[in-house]
């Protein structure tokens, strides 16, 4: 299950995956979500899949280009920590960084939220 919460002061949406969630799904849920013109140009994302995980590979990174170009295009910038603690999914995080961060795309891998907040500097509760 895929949820989220916006906190405008902070200009932050925090995403939060439990279970086990499918590549389709991810994207399709994104897509919704940063299609709304209501959200800041520059915004900072957390992804926390501590209680869930990653259902895809290295082998779906067209998907994931032409997904993630398709989302980001209209920010001026985008920051993301994606908080993650298997092995399995910190591996497939830190690849998704180093394949698709850009000037404008910031993506950081972190092992708990604390870490994650201090990055992005917010401070949400």
């Amino acid at each position: 299950m895929i949820t989220h919460k916006f906190h405008a002061s902070s200009s932050s949406l925090y995403v939060k995956i439990t279970g086990n969630t499918r590549l389709d799904k991810l994207n399709a849920y994104f897509e919704k979500l940063l299609n709304n013109k209501s959200l800041p140009r520059e915004l900072n994302i957390i992804l926390d899949v501590q209680k869930g995980s990653l259902d895809f590979s290295p082998l779906d990174t067209k998907s994931i280009s032409n997904a993630t170009k398709s989302q980001t295009s209209q920010f001026k910038l985008i920051r993301k920590a994606i908080i993650v603690n298997s092995t399995k999914d910190t591996a497939t995080a830190l690849y998704y960084k180093h394949i698709f961060e850009t000037s404008t795309y910031n993506v950081a891998v972190f092992p708990n939220l604390r870490i994650a907040l201090e990055w992005l500097r917010l401070d949400i509760k």
